[in-house]
């Protein structure tokens, strides 16, 4: 990772995103000044700002919080440019254009956590043992039989394969 959150891919090209929704935007009618396109503007804005703060942060996992957070709007933003395209807002191709770039923003978070997930990992592992000792002391370590292991990678739960039924099977 870079030193500044102003060099990390994820920030960048969701600042392209925010400037896209906002030329997106420019012709939604009057009456959604304070609707819609406020709201899809906010959500978008919230991306980056997110990942800026996160970066900013003193732990890998309050930086993956917060990454959580930006993942969490750009499905807001998804969904909002769903309804402007349903109510004639936006075409079927600034939608489309529009959740490609959101798609890429999406995939750019998720290898973004991963790599802080594993790098977290490895510096675990790669600890001196009086680290190890003082974190044995601060109840910090894993309980006998418990792995050290990263936990897989994050993936996508909305598909239906990967919900259960009504039986609870997948």
């Amino acid at each position: 990772m870079g030193s500044s959150f102003q060099d990390l891919a994820a920030w960048k090209k969701s600042i392209d995103l925010v400037v896209s929704i906002y030329r997106a935007t420019r012709s939604f009618p009057p009456e959604e000044n304070y609707g819609l396109r406020n709201q899809v503007r906010r959500a978008a804005v919230s991306v980056p700002s997110n990942i800026a703060e996160g970066q900013g942060r003193l732990t890998p996992p309050e930086f993956i919080r917060f990454l959580g957070i930006s993942r969490g709007s750009l499905q807001e933003v998804e969904t909002q440019v769903v309804i402007a395209q349903k109510l004639d807002y936006i075409t079927e191709k600034q939608l489309h254009v529009l959740r490609t770039d959101i798609h890429e923003v999406g995939r750019i978070i998720n290898g973004l956590i991963t790599a802080i997930e594993r790098e977290a990992w490895k510096d675990k592992d790669n600890q001196l043992p009086e680290d190890q000792a003082q974190e044995k002391a601060l109840g910090a370590t894993p309980a006998a039989g418990d792995s050290l292991k990263p936990p897989g990678p994050i993936r996508d739960c909305s598909s239906s394969a990967a919900r259960p039924d009504a039986s609870g099977k997948r």
